[in-house]
């Protein structure tokens, strides 16, 4: 990113439009196929062609913010493109698993934002919800909770749990359900 984006901490921007880009890839609502690097270098070239910048983009935050929805936007075209040249169900139904996942990811914010670090008493109330959510699992679902939260891949845990890999994300989501509860 340069040229009319001088002065933007790109590097920083590109990280984290790449790490959105990644969860999107993930994220099973979402059907269309895509490289998560191609759309965040075509979510700078739509940027870049932008006529006229919104006003007032001058932090990090308010430039991501700004670039998240033009991601945002590029995705539910990709998305439109795609389902126009297939006739089934999904396209019927629109693009609401699409812009759910969008939202989801955008609400990923403590990921995403440069502001992310809670203060002490989020922190503190993160804790003690985290502890009740832990109480309400079973070990074996708090295993692969911490394993998941270490950064290990499912595939990873199943080895070293000696279990299938379907029991190991059933523990998995089962434990999610448990936590919102």
């Amino acid at each position: 990113m340069s040229g009319r984006f001088d002065g933007w901490d790109c590097v920083e921007l590109r990280r984290r439009l790449r790490l959105r880009a990644g969860l999107l890839h993930q994220d099973r609502r979402i059907q269309v196929r895509f490289d998560a690097s191609d759309l965040v270098n075509d979510t700078r070239v739509r940027a870049a062609a932008t006529e006229a910048f919104p006003e007032g983009l001058d932090t990090l935050d308010k430039q991501l913010a700004w670039l998240l929805t033009v991601q945002g936007n590029l995705m539910i075209d990709r998305y439109r493109e795609e389902q126009a040249q297939l006739r089934d169900v999904r396209r019927e139904q629109g693009d609401e698993g699409l812009r759910a996942a969008l939202l989801d990811t955008s609400l990923a914010a403590g990921v995403l934002m440069a502001d992310a670090g809670p203060g002490p008493e989020e922190q503190a109330e993160r804790r003690e919800l985290l502890e009740k959510a832990f109480e309400r699992m079973t070990e074996e679902e708090r295993s692969v909770v911490r394993a998941k939260m270490e950064g290990h891949k499912f595939r990873e845990i199943a080895e070293t749990m000696g279990r299938p890999l379907h029991e190991v994300t059933r523990l998995y989501y089962g434990a999610l359900e448990k936590a919102g509860e």
